[in-house]
């Protein structure tokens, strides 16, 4: 009886003793994957922010074929804040559209669209 006794005793302590180093491993890994997993979801946004700036460029310069002088725009596309500028030369319309990322870096994806005269 005494023998069972201590037993349990010494049981329920090294069960214990397990509980706290699965816990301690848990947390060190999850340190060492924190940044990853930040710097995947950071490129997740700079990938979107790319992918909508490239779809809504040629929409933007095709849309400026109308205007006859150059400008510039702030625009919001899908909750993100985009500047817009637009160079009109000789037979070509040039087009950045530029914003911020989340290092406070800024970024542009440039383009242009022909101009065809009729003859």
């Amino acid at each position: 009886m005494k023998n069972l006794r201590h037993q349990l005793k010494s049981s329920s302590g090294f069960m214990l003793l397990d509980v706290l180093l699965a816990l301690s491993c848990l947390v060190i890994i999850t340190i060492y994957l924190l940044p990853t997993l930040n710097h995947v979801m950071n490129h997740e946004d700079h990938m979107e922010r790319s992918l909508i700036a490239e779809e809504n460029l040629s929409r933007l310069l095709i849309e400026s074929l109308d205007q006859t002088s150059d400008h510039e725009i702030e625009l919001s596309i899908q909750g993100y804040t985009y500047h817009f500028a637009v160079e009109h030369h000789a037979n070509k319309i040039y087009g950045c559209l530029s914003w911020i990322t989340y290092r406070t870096d800024q970024e542009s994806m440039c383009g242009y669209v022909p101009i065809y005269t009729e003859f």
